[in-house]
């Protein structure tokens, strides 16, 4: 995780804050047990189930659920944020009593966000810890039932002295599940009455000094920003950009209404095809909730359902809201936000005349990169920014003959992915350059390169079709206009996962085995113009990406060039 975030990149800065909280969570927590709040039971219970549990909780959901914030969440995960901070405060200030008016005012306000928050919460996990107290209370009963022959087993256990270890490890472990049950059980009723508790002695602090009402002015204006803001931000965009391109403009006056729009065309349009990223479901299509209270609970399925109902008004800012209708069985991908997505990219391109991933690249890219899924993050990236393939090294070496020149280009590559890959370049050439051969090999060799022939277009693709069906190495080069060439090389091995040799004890490590590099070799003529070379214009590429790592030269002299450039120009 350190190094896809900080050296590769692939995922963003906050995942690994999030890695590093949740680690740091119980450590610091255990500390302070141990020091400022040895004495003080009740506060560390507080801090146990209305700031460790809690802030894991919603690490946990931030992490492995919502992979990329929306405004609405964004503001919840502040609020927590600044109320958990001023209740920790609450509970290590020993002289919090004695504060002036504006600190005391001030930490009334976060207590007050923090209660905000401590009743949503509760709310939203009444919903899981229901049946799951339900299915707690059945495991315990069955549990007292079996205890006679548990109890003969325990005794089994017992007699047999190597067993004594596993014994301890299954009794340790069932309490220490026991205690997390509880802990997830009570804490919707523990966490909204802890809060209040610390509540009301802020609540009594401010009314002392500055006074009353100040006090419940300030806690109705909190109340009511927060609404406020909560309301504007969990608005969703999709449906006004649908609606606006429901219907074509078949005027000049309505094109150029619909062009003043394009802010909100773009950002509508984004949320639909980002929904899956965004929300962890659709609005109409929580099935899980329906079944939990329908096989767990054992409601029907008229009342499971408007226990659904429910559940997705109080989860509101996790949910997609789908302009068409849902599919309440939907599973998988065949959901109302996956075929929305679909519906989003289509529009866009047929608008805007560009891939959405291409117009909105950044967005996308910040976007899908979001997830704990290392490889998924990678594979995300690879396909965005096109890079699949690394350029290991790039050789140009140019021979003058007086007025004209040879010049051969020797590329190195290597696949960065798990699939079979295919370099792909467009290139413009000088007006008065031919190209003369092209050649792929295993290695850097060029006795083993694999000899070239000439062929009309029609013919050369389809050899390039044959060889790739049957897994050997074409490359082709292809006139596609006056000057226009298209270059193509397959395949370019993919990564793959070896094992490495049996340990004394039988166990074997996996390692990723990078893919063999495949060379190919460009060569030209071209005849000088003004007195210089003109090389050949990268047009588009596919596939092929280079960066700091790509060993770059002319001559055997170091490519002095922007990054982004393919030739020197």
């Amino acid at each position: 995780m350190v190094q896809a975030t900080l050296a590769a990149n692939i995922v963003p800065v906050a995942y690994l804050a999030y890695v590093l909280l949740l680690i740091a969570i119980p450590i610091v927590c255990v500390l302070l047990g141990m020091t400022l709040l040895r004495d003080e039971p009740h506060k560390l219970f507080a801090l146990g189930y209305a700031v460790e549990g809690p802030l894991m909780l919603l690490i946990a959901i931030r992490f492995f659920i919502v992979r990329e914030l929306t405004p609405a969440l964004t503001l919840l995960f502040l609020i927590a944020a600044v109320g958990m901070l001023t209740f920790v405060w609450q509970l290590l200030d020993r002289k919090i009593e004695t504060r002036g008016a504006l600190l005391t005012l001030t930490r009334f306000i976060g207590l007050t966000l923090y209660a905000l928050i401590a009743i949503y919460l509760a709310v939203w996990l009444l919903f899981y810890v229901i049946p799951f107290g339900i299915a707690l209370l059945r495991a315990l009963g069955e549990f007292l039932l079996n205890l006679g022959d548990f109890a003969r087993e325990l005794l089994t256990f017992v007699n047999v002295p190597r067993s004594l270890a596993l014994l301890s490890f299954m009794i340790f472990s069932m309490a220490t599940m026991l205690f997390g049950a509880t802990l997830f059980v009570l804490m919707p009723i523990a966490l909204p009455l802890l809060v209040f508790w610390q509540w009301r002695q802020a609540w009594r602090a401010a009314t002392r000094h500055p006074g009353r009402v100040p006090a419940a002015l300030s806690a109705a204006a909190t109340v009511g920003v927060c609404l406020g803001l909560f309301l504007f931000l969990n608005q969703q965009p999709q449906a006004h950009a649908f609606a606006l391109l429901k219907t074509p403009p078949t005027s000049a006056a309505q094109a150029q209404t619909l062009e003043q729009q394009e802010g909100a065309l773009r950002a509508g349009l984004l949320n639909a095809y980002l929904a899956p990223q965004r929300y962890f479901s659709s609005i109409g299509e929580v099935r899980h909730v329906r079944e939990l209270y329908n096989n767990v609970v054992g409601l029907g399925d008229a009342d499971a359902l408007q226990v659904e109902r429910l559940y997705e008004w109080v989860s509101a800012p996790l949910l997609y809201r789908p302009i068409g209708e849902p599919i309440p069985n939907a599973r998988g991908n065949d959901g109302a936000m996956f075929r929305e997505s679909a519906q989003a990219a289509e529009l866009y391109a047929k608008y805007f005349d560009a891939e959405i991933v291409d117009g909105e690249r950044d967005a996308v890219l910040s976007s899908l990169s979001s997830t704990f899924d290392l490889a998924r993050a990678q594979q995300a990236r690879q396909t965005i920014e096109d890079a699949e393939i690394h350029l290991n090294a790039q050789d140009l070496n140019i021979v003058e003959h007086g007025d004209w020149a040879e010049f051969e280009l020797h590329e190195e590559y290597q696949n960065q992915t798990g699939q079979r890959q295919e370099v792909v370049y467009y290139i413009t050439l000088p007006e008065s350059a031919a190209i003369t051969g092209l050649w792929l090999g295993n290695s850097d060799d060029r006795a083993q390169r694999f000899a070239y022939r000439v062929a009309p277009r029609g013919a050369a693709q389809q050899v390039y079709r044959d060889q790739v069906r049957v897994n050997v190495d074409p490359a082709i080069v292809e006139q596609i206009g006056p000057r226009q060439y298209r270059v193509r090389a397959f395949p370019i091995e993919p990564r793959s996962l070896s094992y490495e040799p049996a340990s004394d004890s039988g166990s074997r490590a996996t390692f990723v085995q990078q893919g063999p590099p495949v060379h190919l070799w460009l060569t030209w003529r071209a005849l000088a113009q003004d007195g210089k070379w003109t090389l050949p214009y990268l047009a588009e590429k596919r596939n092929v990406y280079w960066d700091a790592k790509t060993t770059r030269t002319v001559n055997g002299q170091p490519l002095d060039a922007k990054l982004e450039t393919w030739l020197p120009t």
